[in-house]
């Protein structure tokens, strides 16, 4: 519901919009509501206007990529590879999260692990064998 009305014709304030529409993802969020808080971290992180959203973006990415949700387990994969404010990258910790997202295939994080591998990026060393395996998942999707 709430993903529609960002493009819901019928309401044209798009900053009142907006206002509602992220009090009703926190709101979900908060109250253990997997997506909203795999969505409200993604745009509270990647599109925050201080330190603070990020932060708390960065709060429901970890909450919702530790109950399963694919797209926030890549999310934290991208945050612990580039690092974020006094936390450097840990790219051990951006593996673990890629694969976590992989294994339920998610493409990107799939595409991310071939390269590494094929590269012996993200702590890892070149690994051939990893390289078929993500490589014939990835044939799959």
């Amino acid at each position: 519901m709430v993903n529609g009305l960002f493009h819901a014709a019928w309401w044209s304030h798009a900053e009142k919009r907006h206002h509602w529409t992220m009090r009703a993802l926190r709101w979900c969020a908060e109250r253990g509501h997997l997506q909203a808080q795999s969505q409200i971290g993604h745009l509270l992180y990647f599109r925050g206007v201080n330190v603070q959203a990020k932060l708390d973006g960065v709060g429901f990415i970890v909450r919702a990529a530790e109950a399963g949700d694919s797209k926030a387990q890549y999310q934290l994969g991208r945050i612990w590879e580039q690092g974020f404010q006094h936390v450097g990258p840990d790219l051990s910790q951006a593996r673990a999260w890629y694969e976590k997202a992989a294994e339920q295939h998610h493409p990107l994080a799939i595409s991310r692990l071939i390269s590494a591998y094929s590269e012996g990026g993200l702590a890892s060393s070149v690994d051939a064998a990893k390289v078929k395996y993500w490589l014939g998942v990835q044939s799959q999707l």
